[in-house]
Protein backbone atom coordinates (compact mmCIF):
# COMPACT_ATOMS: atom_id res chain seq x y z
CA UNK A 1 0.00 0.00 0.00
CA UNK A 2 2.82 2.20 0.54
CA UNK A 3 3.90 2.16 -3.09
CA UNK A 4 0.56 3.08 -4.19
CA UNK A 5 0.70 6.48 -2.22
CA UNK A 6 3.66 7.86 -3.98
CA UNK A 7 2.19 7.82 -7.37
CA UNK A 8 0.63 10.92 -8.27
CA UNK A 9 3.55 13.04 -7.07
CA UNK A 10 5.92 10.84 -8.79
CA UNK A 11 4.27 11.33 -11.75
CA UNK A 12 4.33 14.93 -11.51
CA UNK A 13 8.11 14.60 -11.39
CA UNK A 14 8.55 12.70 -14.02
CA UNK A 15 7.62 15.78 -15.92
CA UNK A 16 7.94 18.87 -14.15
CA UNK A 17 10.98 19.44 -15.53
CA UNK A 18 10.17 21.89 -18.22
CA UNK A 19 10.94 25.79 -19.26
CA UNK A 20 9.13 28.95 -18.89
CA UNK A 21 5.53 29.27 -20.03
CA UNK A 22 5.15 31.21 -23.51
CA UNK A 23 3.58 34.93 -23.11
CA UNK A 24 0.70 36.14 -24.63
CA UNK A 25 -0.37 33.04 -26.47
CA UNK A 26 -2.50 33.70 -29.87
CA UNK A 27 -4.51 31.24 -31.31
CA UNK A 28 -3.60 30.96 -35.26
CA UNK A 29 -5.90 30.36 -38.13
CA UNK A 30 -6.42 26.93 -39.86
CA UNK A 31 -5.24 26.85 -43.28
CA UNK A 32 -6.22 23.69 -45.79
CA UNK A 33 -5.14 21.22 -43.49
CA UNK A 34 -3.42 22.60 -41.36
CA UNK A 35 -4.51 22.98 -37.90
CA UNK A 36 -1.94 24.65 -36.08
CA UNK A 37 -2.74 24.77 -31.64
CA UNK A 38 -1.88 27.55 -29.38
CA UNK A 39 -3.07 27.75 -25.76
CA UNK A 40 -7.06 29.67 -25.32
CA UNK A 41 -6.48 32.66 -22.53
CA UNK A 42 -8.46 31.54 -20.05
CA UNK A 43 -8.86 34.50 -17.39
CA UNK A 44 -10.34 32.94 -14.25
CA UNK A 45 -7.45 29.99 -14.52
CA UNK A 46 -4.45 30.35 -12.55
CA UNK A 47 -1.41 31.47 -14.99
CA UNK A 48 0.54 28.43 -14.01
CA UNK A 49 2.21 25.26 -16.09
CA UNK A 50 -0.40 23.22 -14.89
CA UNK A 51 -3.79 24.93 -13.14
CA UNK A 52 -6.31 21.78 -13.38
CA UNK A 53 -6.83 18.18 -14.55
CA UNK A 54 -5.37 17.29 -17.82
CA UNK A 55 -4.02 21.03 -18.40
CA UNK A 56 -7.12 23.18 -19.37
CA UNK A 57 -10.63 23.45 -19.76
CA UNK A 58 -10.92 22.19 -23.37
CA UNK A 59 -8.91 18.77 -22.00
CA UNK A 60 -5.90 19.04 -24.18
CA UNK A 61 -3.69 17.81 -22.28
CA UNK A 62 -0.99 19.89 -23.56
CA UNK A 63 1.84 21.83 -22.29
CA UNK A 64 3.61 24.68 -23.98
CA UNK A 65 7.03 23.40 -22.19
CA UNK A 66 8.79 20.23 -23.00
CA UNK A 67 8.83 17.85 -20.82
CA UNK A 68 10.76 15.33 -19.19
CA UNK A 69 13.51 13.69 -21.53
CA UNK A 70 14.32 10.92 -18.87
CA UNK A 71 12.23 8.67 -16.61
CA UNK A 72 14.61 9.39 -13.72
CA UNK A 73 12.54 10.38 -10.28
CA UNK A 74 13.55 13.26 -8.33
CA UNK A 75 11.61 13.07 -5.45
CA UNK A 76 8.69 11.14 -3.92
CA UNK A 77 6.07 12.28 -1.02
CA UNK A 78 4.54 9.67 1.18
CA UNK A 79 0.73 10.52 1.18
CA UNK A 80 -0.93 8.77 3.65
CA UNK A 81 -3.67 7.43 1.61
CA UNK A 82 -3.87 6.20 -2.44
CA UNK A 83 -3.66 9.20 -4.80
CA UNK A 84 -6.38 8.46 -7.36
CA UNK A 85 -6.45 11.99 -8.63
CA UNK A 86 -4.99 14.68 -10.92
CA UNK A 87 -2.59 17.31 -10.16
CA UNK A 88 -2.57 20.98 -10.20
CA UNK A 89 -0.17 23.51 -10.14
CA UNK A 90 -0.60 26.76 -8.54
CA UNK A 91 0.43 30.10 -9.70
CA UNK A 92 3.49 30.40 -6.95
CA UNK A 93 4.37 26.61 -7.89
CA UNK A 94 2.63 24.54 -4.97
CA UNK A 95 1.63 21.30 -6.20
CA UNK A 96 -1.68 20.79 -4.91
CA UNK A 97 -3.31 16.63 -5.58
CA UNK A 98 -6.37 14.60 -2.90
CA UNK A 99 -5.94 11.43 -1.73
CA UNK A 100 -8.65 8.63 -1.19
CA UNK A 101 -8.48 8.67 2.88
CA UNK A 102 -5.90 8.26 5.82
CA UNK A 103 -5.82 4.79 6.12
CA UNK A 104 -3.59 4.86 8.60
CA UNK A 105 -4.58 7.27 11.17
CA UNK A 106 -8.15 8.35 11.07
CA UNK A 107 -9.98 5.92 8.67
CA UNK A 108 -11.73 6.96 5.06
CA UNK A 109 -10.53 10.71 5.10
CA UNK A 110 -9.92 12.10 1.93
CA UNK A 111 -7.58 14.81 2.29
CA UNK A 112 -6.62 17.87 -0.32
CA UNK A 113 -2.29 17.94 -0.04
CA UNK A 114 -0.21 21.60 -0.58
CA UNK A 115 3.54 20.92 -1.41
CA UNK A 116 6.17 22.79 -1.83
CA UNK A 117 8.46 22.61 -5.78
CA UNK A 118 10.91 20.54 -3.31
CA UNK A 119 8.02 17.80 -2.32
CA UNK A 120 7.98 19.05 1.14
CA UNK A 121 4.11 19.01 3.01
CA UNK A 122 3.04 22.73 3.25
CA UNK A 123 -0.52 22.03 4.68
CA UNK A 124 -3.12 19.37 4.20
CA UNK A 125 -6.93 20.33 4.71
CA UNK A 126 -9.38 17.64 5.65
CA UNK A 127 -12.55 16.98 3.35
CA UNK A 128 -14.80 16.02 5.83
CA UNK A 129 -15.54 12.14 6.29
CA UNK A 130 -15.42 10.04 3.21
CA UNK A 131 -18.60 7.92 1.77
CA UNK A 132 -16.71 5.31 -0.38
CA UNK A 133 -13.31 3.75 0.61
CA UNK A 134 -12.19 3.72 -3.15
CA UNK A 135 -9.13 5.39 -4.64
CA UNK A 136 -11.95 8.06 -6.16
CA UNK A 137 -12.77 8.67 -2.61
CA UNK A 138 -11.51 12.62 -3.78
CA UNK A 139 -11.76 14.55 -6.86
CA UNK A 140 -8.91 16.86 -9.11
CA UNK A 141 -8.07 20.13 -7.66
CA UNK A 142 -8.93 23.35 -9.71
CA UNK A 143 -6.93 26.55 -9.02
CA UNK A 144 -8.28 29.63 -9.81
CA UNK A 145 -6.56 33.16 -11.47
CA UNK A 146 -6.23 34.18 -7.67
CA UNK A 147 -5.32 31.13 -6.77
CA UNK A 148 -8.00 29.94 -4.51
CA UNK A 149 -8.11 26.10 -4.74
CA UNK A 150 -11.35 24.07 -5.68
CA UNK A 151 -12.01 20.53 -5.36
CA UNK A 152 -15.04 18.08 -4.83
CA UNK A 153 -15.09 15.21 -2.86
CA UNK A 154 -17.41 11.99 -2.74
CA UNK A 155 -18.99 13.11 0.28
CA UNK A 156 -21.09 15.32 -1.80
CA UNK A 157 -19.07 18.53 -1.21
CA UNK A 158 -17.17 21.17 -3.42
CA UNK A 159 -14.80 23.42 -1.31
CA UNK A 160 -12.85 26.49 -1.90
CA UNK A 161 -9.98 26.61 -0.14
CA UNK A 162 -7.43 30.21 -0.03
CA UNK A 163 -3.76 29.15 -0.76
CA UNK A 164 -2.77 29.13 3.08
CA UNK A 165 -5.03 25.81 3.43
CA UNK A 166 -8.07 27.71 4.88
CA UNK A 167 -11.42 27.49 3.81
CA UNK A 168 -13.14 29.89 2.15
CA UNK A 169 -16.64 28.21 1.45
CA UNK A 170 -18.29 24.43 0.91
CA UNK A 171 -21.38 23.90 -0.81
CA UNK A 172 -23.10 20.55 -0.85
CA UNK A 173 -24.60 18.91 -3.85
CA UNK A 174 -27.35 16.04 -3.92
CA UNK A 175 -24.57 13.35 -4.63
CA UNK A 176 -21.40 12.64 -5.10
CA UNK A 177 -19.27 14.75 -7.26
CA UNK A 178 -17.31 13.21 -10.32
CA UNK A 179 -13.96 12.95 -9.48
CA UNK A 180 -12.53 14.53 -12.75
CA UNK A 181 -15.68 17.04 -13.73
CA UNK A 182 -15.14 20.26 -11.96
CA UNK A 183 -14.01 22.79 -14.42
CA UNK A 184 -14.91 26.98 -14.56
CA UNK A 185 -15.72 29.11 -17.18
CA UNK A 186 -14.13 32.79 -18.07
CA UNK A 187 -16.33 34.76 -15.60
CA UNK A 188 -15.02 32.29 -12.72
CA UNK A 189 -18.78 30.09 -12.60
CA UNK A 190 -17.68 26.71 -11.33
CA UNK A 191 -19.37 23.22 -13.35
CA UNK A 192 -19.79 19.61 -11.98
CA UNK A 193 -21.24 16.66 -12.62
CA UNK A 194 -22.89 14.45 -10.05
CA UNK A 195 -24.21 10.84 -8.84
CA UNK A 196 -27.47 12.47 -9.14
CA UNK A 197 -26.95 12.48 -13.12
CA UNK A 198 -27.30 16.29 -12.59
CA UNK A 199 -24.66 19.15 -13.92
CA UNK A 200 -24.27 22.14 -11.50
CA UNK A 201 -22.86 25.38 -11.78
CA UNK A 202 -22.06 27.61 -9.03
CA UNK A 203 -21.31 31.28 -8.61
CA UNK A 204 -17.69 32.16 -7.51
CA UNK A 205 -18.86 33.17 -4.20
CA UNK A 206 -20.50 29.22 -3.62
CA UNK A 207 -23.99 29.94 -4.46
CA UNK A 208 -26.13 27.49 -6.45
CA UNK A 209 -26.42 29.43 -9.86
CA UNK A 210 -28.27 26.15 -11.88
CA UNK A 211 -28.82 22.72 -12.03
CA UNK A 212 -30.01 20.82 -15.01
CA UNK A 213 -33.45 19.76 -15.07
CA UNK A 214 -32.93 15.47 -15.48
CA UNK A 215 -34.10 15.10 -18.59
CA UNK A 216 -31.32 13.42 -19.56
CA UNK A 217 -28.40 11.86 -16.98
CA UNK A 218 -24.98 13.33 -17.19
CA UNK A 219 -22.27 10.31 -17.10
CA UNK A 220 -21.14 9.98 -13.84
CA UNK A 221 -18.50 7.60 -13.71
CA UNK A 222 -14.52 8.19 -12.12
CA UNK A 223 -13.24 8.56 -15.53
CA UNK A 224 -15.98 11.22 -16.73
CA UNK A 225 -15.54 14.91 -17.14
CA UNK A 226 -16.97 18.06 -18.88
CA UNK A 227 -14.90 20.62 -21.31
CA UNK A 228 -15.17 23.83 -22.83
CA UNK A 229 -15.33 25.40 -26.31
CA UNK A 230 -12.60 28.18 -27.30
CA UNK A 231 -14.81 31.00 -26.66
CA UNK A 232 -16.19 29.44 -23.18
CA UNK A 233 -19.79 29.52 -24.03
CA UNK A 234 -20.73 25.77 -24.68
CA UNK A 235 -19.97 22.63 -22.60
CA UNK A 236 -19.86 19.56 -23.89
CA UNK A 237 -19.84 16.14 -21.42
CA UNK A 238 -21.67 12.47 -21.83
CA UNK A 239 -25.32 11.59 -21.52
CA UNK A 240 -27.75 8.66 -20.94
CA UNK A 241 -31.35 9.15 -21.69
CA UNK A 242 -34.36 6.41 -20.97
CA UNK A 243 -36.95 6.71 -23.36
CA UNK A 244 -40.06 3.73 -23.76
CA UNK A 245 -37.53 0.62 -24.74
CA UNK A 246 -34.77 2.31 -25.32
CA UNK A 247 -31.57 3.73 -23.46
CA UNK A 248 -29.79 6.06 -25.59
CA UNK A 249 -26.35 7.73 -24.88
CA UNK A 250 -23.54 9.74 -26.65
CA UNK A 251 -22.58 13.50 -26.57
CA UNK A 252 -24.05 17.00 -25.57
CA UNK A 253 -23.49 20.42 -26.21
CA UNK A 254 -24.83 22.13 -23.26
CA UNK A 255 -25.09 26.14 -23.05
CA UNK A 256 -24.27 28.25 -19.61
CA UNK A 257 -27.72 28.14 -18.87
CA UNK A 258 -27.96 25.05 -18.66
CA UNK A 259 -29.84 24.09 -22.29
CA UNK A 260 -28.67 21.31 -24.40
CA UNK A 261 -27.87 22.87 -28.18
CA UNK A 262 -27.44 19.55 -29.35
CA UNK A 263 -26.63 16.22 -28.96
CA UNK A 264 -24.92 13.50 -30.80
CA UNK A 265 -25.70 9.74 -30.15
CA UNK A 266 -22.82 6.93 -30.19
CA UNK A 267 -21.40 4.99 -27.64
CA UNK A 268 -21.09 5.72 -23.62
CA UNK A 269 -19.09 9.01 -23.70
CA UNK A 270 -17.12 7.69 -20.15
CA UNK A 271 -13.96 10.78 -20.40
CA UNK A 272 -13.45 14.10 -20.81
CA UNK A 273 -14.24 15.73 -24.58
CA UNK A 274 -11.12 17.24 -26.17
CA UNK A 275 -11.74 20.35 -28.32
CA UNK A 276 -9.76 22.31 -30.62
CA UNK A 277 -8.79 25.84 -31.41
CA UNK A 278 -11.61 25.62 -34.05
CA UNK A 279 -14.19 24.03 -31.79
CA UNK A 280 -13.75 20.55 -32.97
CA UNK A 281 -14.54 18.16 -30.60
CA UNK A 282 -13.03 14.66 -29.87
CA UNK A 283 -14.10 11.84 -27.79
CA UNK A 284 -13.95 8.38 -27.06
CA UNK A 285 -16.89 6.12 -26.91
CA UNK A 286 -17.47 2.85 -25.11
CA UNK A 287 -20.18 -0.26 -25.71
CA UNK A 288 -23.21 0.77 -23.05
CA UNK A 289 -24.83 -2.53 -22.47
CA UNK A 290 -28.41 -1.22 -21.98
CA UNK A 291 -28.27 0.82 -25.02
CA UNK A 292 -30.28 -0.23 -28.19
CA UNK A 293 -29.68 2.97 -29.85
CA UNK A 294 -26.69 4.17 -32.09
CA UNK A 295 -24.02 2.15 -30.52
CA UNK A 296 -20.17 2.66 -31.43
CA UNK A 297 -17.09 2.25 -29.90
CA UNK A 298 -14.34 4.32 -30.90
CA UNK A 299 -12.98 7.93 -31.09
CA UNK A 300 -15.04 10.25 -32.67
CA UNK A 301 -14.77 13.92 -34.07
CA UNK A 302 -17.80 16.43 -34.62
CA UNK A 303 -18.07 20.07 -35.65
CA UNK A 304 -18.73 22.69 -33.27
CA UNK A 305 -22.31 22.16 -34.53
CA UNK A 306 -22.40 18.51 -33.31
CA UNK A 307 -21.96 17.15 -36.93
CA UNK A 308 -19.68 13.81 -37.58
CA UNK A 309 -15.92 14.87 -39.11
CA UNK A 310 -14.93 11.27 -38.91
CA UNK A 311 -15.12 8.38 -36.15
CA UNK A 312 -11.78 5.71 -35.41
CA UNK A 313 -13.74 2.53 -34.67
CA UNK A 314 -12.20 -0.02 -31.99
CA UNK A 315 -13.09 -3.02 -30.48
CA UNK A 316 -12.80 -1.42 -27.09
CA UNK A 317 -11.90 1.80 -25.41
CA UNK A 318 -9.86 2.45 -22.76
CA UNK A 319 -12.16 5.70 -21.02
CA UNK A 320 -8.79 8.21 -20.55
CA UNK A 321 -8.35 11.40 -22.11
CA UNK A 322 -7.24 12.42 -25.14
CA UNK A 323 -4.28 14.16 -26.16
CA UNK A 324 -3.69 17.10 -29.30
CA UNK A 325 -0.03 18.52 -29.96
CA UNK A 326 0.12 21.86 -31.62
CA UNK A 327 -0.10 20.90 -35.09
CA UNK A 328 -3.64 19.42 -34.04
CA UNK A 329 -2.66 15.69 -34.38
CA UNK A 330 -4.87 13.52 -31.80
CA UNK A 331 -3.30 10.81 -29.83
CA UNK A 332 -5.10 8.38 -27.86
CA UNK A 333 -5.49 4.72 -27.20
CA UNK A 334 -7.65 2.00 -28.33
CA UNK A 335 -8.20 -1.73 -28.47
CA UNK A 336 -7.54 -2.94 -31.64
CA UNK A 337 -8.47 -6.91 -31.28
CA UNK A 338 -8.86 -9.18 -28.03
CA UNK A 339 -6.58 -8.07 -25.67
CA UNK A 340 -4.44 -5.59 -27.97
CA UNK A 341 -3.95 -2.03 -26.85
CA UNK A 342 -2.56 0.23 -29.54
CA UNK A 343 -1.54 3.56 -29.06
CA UNK A 344 -2.83 5.49 -32.07
CA UNK A 345 -2.32 9.17 -33.61
CA UNK A 346 -4.30 10.59 -36.21
CA UNK A 347 -4.28 13.99 -38.15
CA UNK A 348 -6.94 16.38 -37.32
CA UNK A 349 -9.13 15.12 -40.11
CA UNK A 350 -8.85 11.51 -38.93
CA UNK A 351 -6.46 9.99 -40.99
CA UNK A 352 -3.93 7.76 -39.33
CA UNK A 353 -0.20 9.07 -38.41
CA UNK A 354 0.90 6.13 -36.55
CA UNK A 355 0.25 2.67 -34.11
CA UNK A 356 2.23 1.28 -31.40
CA UNK A 357 1.19 -1.90 -30.08
CA UNK A 358 1.31 -1.10 -26.42
CA UNK A 359 0.13 -4.72 -24.86
CA UNK A 360 2.96 -5.31 -23.17
CA UNK A 361 3.08 -2.24 -20.95
CA UNK A 362 0.12 -3.20 -19.40
CA UNK A 363 -3.22 -1.57 -19.53
CA UNK A 364 -3.48 2.22 -19.84
CA UNK A 365 -4.02 3.73 -16.16
CA UNK A 366 -3.98 7.68 -17.25
CA UNK A 367 -4.68 10.34 -19.18
CA UNK A 368 -2.61 11.08 -22.38
CA UNK A 369 -0.43 14.26 -22.31
CA UNK A 370 2.33 15.79 -24.56
CA UNK A 371 4.65 18.47 -24.97
CA UNK A 372 5.50 21.13 -26.84
CA UNK A 373 7.80 19.12 -29.66
CA UNK A 374 4.47 16.61 -29.14
CA UNK A 375 6.27 13.70 -27.04
CA UNK A 376 3.64 11.74 -25.53
CA UNK A 377 3.46 10.81 -21.83
CA UNK A 378 1.10 7.98 -20.22
CA UNK A 379 1.33 5.39 -17.90
CA UNK A 380 0.05 1.38 -17.75
CA UNK A 381 -0.83 -0.79 -14.87
CA UNK A 382 0.59 -1.45 -12.59
CA UNK A 383 3.83 0.56 -12.73
CA UNK A 384 5.12 1.46 -15.87
CA UNK A 385 5.60 5.20 -16.71
CA UNK A 386 6.32 5.87 -20.64
CA UNK A 387 7.56 8.63 -22.83
CA UNK A 388 6.95 8.33 -27.09
CA UNK A 389 7.71 10.93 -29.40
CA UNK A 390 6.14 12.50 -31.92
CA UNK A 391 6.50 10.09 -34.82
CA UNK A 392 5.25 6.92 -32.01
CA UNK A 393 9.10 5.69 -30.99
CA UNK A 394 9.86 4.97 -27.35
CA UNK A 395 11.72 7.69 -26.09
CA UNK A 396 11.80 5.81 -22.54
CA UNK A 397 10.12 4.07 -19.80
CA UNK A 398 10.30 3.83 -16.02
CA UNK A 399 8.84 1.75 -13.31
CA UNK A 400 7.24 3.44 -9.82
CA UNK A 401 4.79 2.30 -7.57
CA UNK A 402 1.51 1.19 -8.43
CA UNK A 403 -0.16 3.96 -10.90
CA UNK A 404 -4.18 4.63 -10.41
CA UNK A 405 -6.39 6.76 -12.68
CA UNK A 406 -4.22 9.97 -12.86
CA UNK A 407 -3.50 13.17 -15.33
CA UNK A 408 0.45 13.28 -15.79
CA UNK A 409 1.36 17.00 -15.15
CA UNK A 410 3.72 18.92 -17.04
Amino acid sequence: MKRVTFVGILLTLVFGLSCQREKNPITPLAQGSSHPQAEIPWPSLAQSPWPMHHHDPQSTGRSPNLGAQRGSQVWEFPATGPVGTSIAIGPDSTIYFSSSYDSAREGQVPYLYALDWGGHLKWKFKLRTGVWADAFQSCSPLVGADGVIYVGSRDHFVYAIYPDGTLKWAFQANGAVTPISLSIDMSGNLYFSCTDGRLYALRPTGELLWKSDGSVQFVCSPLAGLSFSPDGQTLYLGYVKNTPGDTICGLAAVDLSGKIVWSFPCGLVDAMPLVDNEGNVFFGAALDPGSFGPNKVGVFSVSPSGKLRWEYLAAFMNNFDLTIDADGNVTFSAGESGTQTSLISVTNEGRLRWKVDISEMGALTSSLVCDREGNIYGSAWPATVYCFTSNGKLKWQSSFGQINGNSPAI
